[in-house]
């Protein structure tokens, strides 16, 4: 029903940063079928990849699964988390034509390690081919094209320094 790969087999505990790609198989018609990927504390997701709209409670909004789906995800730590094994949780939920809900859930586990641990990870080449090609813009879309931009210099002024005529001159007008 559901299979879920990892771009990397470990994910660093500091900084790290990992994608997945989430494939669910056709499963006929179908309403309102979402799924929602509950991650450790620690661990956070950004936006899917795959442009599909999400809820605002984060849940994934799935269009049609008459025939098979890709989703394709990145996680990250933003600070230290613990090493070791941990497990991401993946639900899909749905209705059929007649009302009835069913939901399936999925536990993956996920290597947590440092950046020592990091030596032997190993790399799934076809995800990472994926997401290649998921980030290269499309033809005819300027959305995507980078615009340079230099910022202009930032010249702060201290008032509390002054220069020597200024020290010499000035009138503080405090009464003395």
């Amino acid at each position: 029903m559901m299979t879920v790969r990892f771009a990397k087999s470990k994910l660093e505990n500091e900084e790290g940063m990992n994608h997945l790609w989430i494939q669910i198989a056709s499963i006929g018609e179908v309403e309102d079928a979402r799924i929602q990927i509950v991650l450790p504390v620690g661990i956070h997701r950004m936006p899917n990849l795959t442009l599909l709209p999400e809820a605002p409670t984060g849940e994934i909004l799935l269009k049609d699964l008459t025939s098979a789906t890709d989703l394709f995800i990145e996680i990250l730590t933003r600070g230290p988390v613990p090493c070791g094994q941990t497990e991401l949780v993946f639900a899909l939920s749905c209705k059929d034509k007649q009302g009835n809900g069913s939901r399936i859930e999925q536990v993956i586990p996920l290597t947590i390690a440092d950046e020592d641990g990091m030596d032997n990870v190993l790399l799934d080449d076809e995800v990472v081919k994926r997401i290649k090609q998921l980030q290269q813009p499309i033809e005819g879309c300027t959305h995507n094209q980078r615009i340079d931009y230099v910022p202009r210099q930032i010249v702060k002024i201290d008032s509390n320094l002054c220069s020597d005529l200024e020290k010499k001159y000035r009138i503080d007008g405090l009464a003395h």
